[in-house]
């Protein structure tokens, strides 16, 4: 019974499909009355004037060049400019308003669409696949010259963008391997120069860089010279033959492997399932006999469904046990392998060993801004390297000394570094 309903949603999911295609070719206008600039009254789109009045500022501020979205977005936000919602038009707002054709008074349609029934997220298409033309019940708020300078200028700036963060990508060690703990951003290179203390390679959460502490973020700043110095002893304590971190966490693996026997578990979970399973089926049959409502059968089955996934997950867990110990144990093998061949390559550490074989790096610390947390992730070019349990050898901690501003002595910077095996 659960197939022929599983059978029945597919064919809905096919039919909705084809009748929102049909209505795209047939130039409905489809969607919530959610587009800025605009409201949705009986088919037809009405301009209202003051949000029209920011969509034309943002399209003539970033046609003229000087300015990029994320610097005018910051600028609307500065003044209290909010979208529908009361949120601010962020980069991403802007992106979509200078790509969307209907602001030009066209008609746009097919920009989404999902893969299958199943799959609920939707995909944007490609520019060659939207159904574009001009439409009456569509009223321009741009001239559509202005449309396609400002649509011109986001392609050019994207393709240089790209290139530029290819760039830097391989140019430096660290770009887009050190993490913020607070908001998950990335941080992003600068360099401070100083006369008397030259030039000194730096990183800040993207936040900060782009809204400073107080808007941003007050995260530390991490220097390039001090990472140098933290990975290089970790690459050390790793191939170490004195140090017995590694070979004890490899130990302990293999421990653990031998005591596992993951039969008894798997066959209590496979059991569960089939009981899980056989009560779906019962609610669908009661409710096709009257005896539940349909909204009863779909908390029920909704209960069903997620015991359901909680236990399949549970069981390719135990299924893949034995090999994901093995596989852990491998890798770290690997890693010790591979960092002890090139640093001889390299007659000791360089930043070229940074670039292969860290992930990332998370990065956080206290309100002083003097004691720095690194929980560096390391990799054999597969995925990271991640370790539940950690050994005290797995922990360093490293001083460094910062020349304070307009030459007013120095302070101590202090880190507390966890690596991650296994």
């Amino acid at each position: 019974m659960s197939s022929i309903a599983q059978d029945e949603v597919r064919k809905l999911s096919e039919r909705t499909r084809f009748g929102f295609k049909r209505a795209q070719e047939n130039s409905v206008l489809l969607g919530q009355n959610n587009l800025f600039g605009y409201n949705k009254v009986d088919g037809r789109l009405e301009i209202v004037e003051p949000e029209a009045a920011v969509v034309r500022e943002v399209f003539e501020r970033y046609a003229a060049g000087d300015l990029g979205l994320r610097a005018i977005a910051n600028d609307l936000d500065s003044r209290g400019v909010r979208g529908r919602q009361g949120k601010p038009l962020t980069y991403s707002t802007l992106y979509g308003m200078i790509r969307n054709p209907k602001y030009k008074g066209c008609y746009a349609g097919r920009r989404y669409a999902s893969r299958d029934y199943r799959d609920k997220r939707s995909y944007r298409l490609s520019a060659d696949k939207w159904l574009v033309h001009k439409d009456d019940r569509v009223p321009a708020i741009v001239p559509e010259a202005l449309w396609e300078q400002a649509n011109r200028l986001l392609a050019s700036r994207g393709k240089t963008m790209k290139a530029h963060a290819q760039a830097s990508q391989n140019r430096y060690a660290y770009s887009g391997k050190l993490i913020c703990a607070k908001h998950g951003t990335t941080f992003h290179r600068h360099v401070y120069k100083s006369k008397s203390r030259g030039e000194a390679e730096c990183w800040n959460c993207k936040l900060y860089r782009e809204k400073g502490k107080q808007g941003g973020c007050d995260s530390p700043t991490v220097y390039s010279h001090e990472l140098d110095r933290i990975l290089e002893r970790v690459f050390e304590q790793i191939t170490d033959k004195r140090s017995a971190a590694v070979q004890e966490y490899i130990d302990n693996l293999r421990a653990f492997a031998a005591q596992q026997d993951n039969a008894p578990a798997l066959a209590q979970v496979e059991q569960e399932i089939e009981t899980v399973t056989r009560r779906k089926d019962k609610l669908l049959d009661l409710a096709l006999a009257g005896a539940l409502s349909n909204a009863e059968f779909k908390q029920r089955n909704e209960t069903c469904n997620e015991q359901l996934a909680a236990l399949e997950q549970q069981r390719t867990e135990l299924q893949n046990a034995d090999k994901t110990l093995e596989e852990r144990i491998r890798r770290v093998e690997n890693l010790r392998r591979i960092i002890e061949e090139r640093w001889q390559m390299s007659c000791g550490f360089s930043r070229e060993m940074s670039k292969a074989l860290v992930d990332h790096i998370v990065v956080d610390s206290d309100e002083s801004k003097t004691r720095i947390s690194l929980d560096i992730f390391l990799t054999t070019g597969a995925e990271p390297i991640v370790s539940e349990t950690q050994t005290s050898n797995s922990q360093l901690q490293m001083s460094f000394q910062r020349a304070r501003s307009g030459y007013q002595g120095t302070y101590e910077v202090r880190y507390c570094v966890r690596w991650h095996l296994g």
